[in-house]
């Protein structure tokens, strides 16, 4: 018996008693399938809803898609219980992101719920991306949309067991498209890292050298591998790493950012170098201000003008990372601001101890 004849047959009656229950049992549901996804695949899962209704093949499909089928103002848990009783199916979308959500763990743990032993196959596994699959999950067979060229096969493998297609509700929306907000949400993540104040802070403005050193290390790790730690090993982000980016547009800007970050590690720790050569009574300095603040005290002015020149190289090297992610989230709402040179702070006076220095920028 297929997946979709979730109804039983007797000897006597046979097929002529499936065809009856399986038309009552289609007419039961207002929904064909449910999709259960975390916010950060919905633009796949929204792609997904408008193919399984565009296929005309057979009788229309419905899908329950919370974007569309739940309405301002709405009580969310109500209409989600309404929706997931309302539907034959779970379509139970499986990405590392999903099973952090807690409405996905809560919407399947309820289709479980009704059918522990899984002997009306209510729900299907879609797997989005690899990763690690619940073990209560593991023993159901589950349709595999982690290969995007496959898309359409595995679409139809999918609509197959749905069994019927309706009319496309909204647009159809491209791969590329897809991709593009995919990668959208994928920043948003991603600029947590780079929102901590080692990248918001003019040097000059009481930043520390080591704390500029770890936040580019960290960042450097949460490119890499998508997590993003404090010194003290506390997981502050966890997220899809920066190579999982889809469109040219932000793989390349990432390489660029990543490459940018390396050059900007080898300045901070120039900086440090040389200032701690050139001023040996400086060591226990580890504040860009402090370490200016006491050249100023004394008349050495090419040693002032170079400490600030590379200030304001280490500032300026943040404001080109800073520019490509707000290229990067053009149309978001969400951009950060640029760092003021340190050198602008100090001839506008606004800092203590800026007349010290500044007259030996003349």
């Amino acid at each position: 018996m297929g997946p979709h004849q979730l109804v039983s047959t007797d000897k006597t009656f046979g097929s002529t008693r499936v065809a009856r229950n399986l038309n009552y049992h289609y007419m039961s549901y207002i929904y064909d399938i449910f999709l259960s996804h975390n916010g950060a695949d919905k633009p796949w899962a929204e792609k997904l809803a408008y193919d399984i209704e565009s296929d005309t093949a057979g009788r229309p499909l419905k899908v329950f898609f919370d974007k569309w089928d739940i309405k301002p103002g709405a009580n969310l848990p109500e209409e989600l219980e309404k929706g997931l009783t309302g539907s034959r199916f779970l379509g139970l979308v499986m990405s590392p992101q999903a099973f952090k959500s807690d409405w996905v763990v809560l919407e399947r743990s309820t289709a479980i719920m009704r059918d522990p032993a899984a002997k009306l196959r209510k729900i299907i596994p879609l797997l989005r991306k690899p990763c690690n699959i619940p073990s209560i999950l593991t023993p159901l067979i589950h349709i595999d949309f982690s290969k995007d060229n496959n898309y359409n096969e595995t679409l139809q493998e999918l609509v197959n067991v749905l069994r019927d297609k309706e009319a496309v509700r909204g647009g159809h929306k491209s791969f590329e498209t897809i991709y593009l907000q995919e990668d959208k949400r994928l920043l948003e993540n991603h600029l947590t890292a780079f929102e901590r104040s080692a990248f918001r802070t003019s040097c000059i403005r009481e930043l520390f050298l080591r704390q500029l050193n770890e936040a580019i290390d960290d960042t450097q790790a949460a490119l890499n591998t998508g997590k993003l730690f404090r010194r003290d090993k506390t997981l502050v982000e966890e997220y899809s790493k920066a190579s999982e980016f889809k469109t040219t547009a932000f793989k390349d800007s990432f390489k660029r950012i990543a490459s940018l970050l390396t050059e900007l590690k080898m300045i901070v720790t120039l900086f440090g170098d040389n200032f701690y050569l050139d001023n040996p009574g400086y060591k226990h300095h580890d504040n860009f201000y402090s370490m200016l603040t006491d050249l100023g005290r004394k008349p050495n002015k090419s040693k002032i003008r170079k400490a600030v020149q590379e200030m304001d190289l280490i500032d300026s090297k943040r404001n080109e990372i800073i520019v490509i992610l707000n290229n990067l989230g053009a149309g978001t709402g969400k951009t950060l601001d640029l760092i003021e040179l340190s050198s602008d702070i100090i001839k506008k006076g606004h800092i203590g101890g800026a007349d010290l220095i500044a007259k030996h920028l003349k």
